[in-house]
């Protein structure tokens, strides 16, 4: 009956504020899935040689293009400071979300750049798309962030713990629960043999407020709490999806393991904080001893 009316044009009109919505997300929705299809069929090409698209090309590129090399990866705790940031300048840096808060107060700026998580997609990506960085982003947020000729996509699976992808030509990076689970593989596949982690506190003041399912995320409600490095990281009121610190751990030994079993490091330099899944190493000796090499 439902359907015999939806072809009666004054019955759509009058009901047009809730019927063509519907309609915009089944279409975006569909788009969305063709796309990542596109996408995979342009990658399964690229194993053998053929490729179609120009993302591919630059995600070809970033094959070993830092073999042997040492890299940071960059948190957004608590611990995280601006000098912290200067010390970085001429290193290969990866950071994610709202690092971008420190930009007023450094000239240092990261060498790769991530979001995975789609709120905060959503809600900064008029600051994110006007950043002038290499961007390295999952597919599924094309529609949201564009894309120009700074991103390379790649697919990611969400958040699960089926295992490490050290090449996202070959199978869809894991989600891991945190945009530095995708990093750790992303610095794997450019061939990095040394990972250092900053600003990963691994430290939550969770809001007692309200709380509420979507799809397979607990959606919160900011109040204002302080996790990040930035006063104004989290406004009052905001959304953001709660964090899985224990399921994150996991992420983090399965990443510790495969770097381990093919002869790499990951190395924990977070000044404090509560991650000890990974080897403790100074920060202000890394940076000093890397300054040496340089000169």
């Amino acid at each position: 009956m439902k359907s015999r009316k939806l072809l009666n044009p004054a019955y759509v009109y009058q009901r047009r504020h809730q019927i063509l919505p519907t309609i915009e997300r089944t279409i975006t929705a569909a788009r969305e899935k063709l796309g990542v299809s596109v996408f995979n069929f342009a990658k399964q090409l690229a194993q053998f040689g053929i490729i179609i698209t120009s993302n591919n090309r630059r995600l070809a590129t970033l094959k070993d293009c830092h073999k042997g090399k040492h890299c940071f990866v960059i948190g957004n705790g608590p611990s995280l400071s601006i000098q912290d940031l200067n010390w970085l300048k001429g290193e290969i840096t990866f950071a994610s979300n709202k690092i971008y808060l420190a930009f007023g107060q450094t000239d240092w700026r990261p060498t790769y750049y991530t979001v995975i998580d789609g709120l905060v997609a959503m809600n900064c990506c008029h600051v994110i798309n006007k950043l002038m960085l290499t961007k390295l982003l999952p597919y599924d947020l094309r529609v949201v962030l564009g894309g120009d000729d700074s991103i390379v996509y790649f697919v990611n699976s969400g958040g699960n713990l089926n295992g490490f992808s050290p090449n996202p030509f070959l199978e869809d990076l894991h989600g891991g629960y945190t945009v530095i689970f995708t990093q750790l593989q992303l610095a794997y596949y450019m061939g990095f043999e040394e990972v250092y982690l900053i600003g990963m506190d691994h430290t939550w003041n969770l809001p007692s407020g309200e709380q509420r399912a979507r799809g397979k995320e607990i959606i919160i409600i900011s109040e204002g709490e302080q996790n990040h490095f930035h006063p104004n990281y989290r406004l009052p009121g905001e959304e953001w999806s709660l964090p899985k610190p224990k399921l994150q751990e996991e992420a983090f030994r399965i990443a510790r393991t495969y770097y381990e079993d093919h002869g790499r490091c990951i190395y924990n330099a977070t000044r404090g904080g509560r991650l000890e899944i990974f080897k403790r190493v100074y920060f202000d000796q890394i940076v000093s001893a890397s300054t040496l090499d340089l000169e």
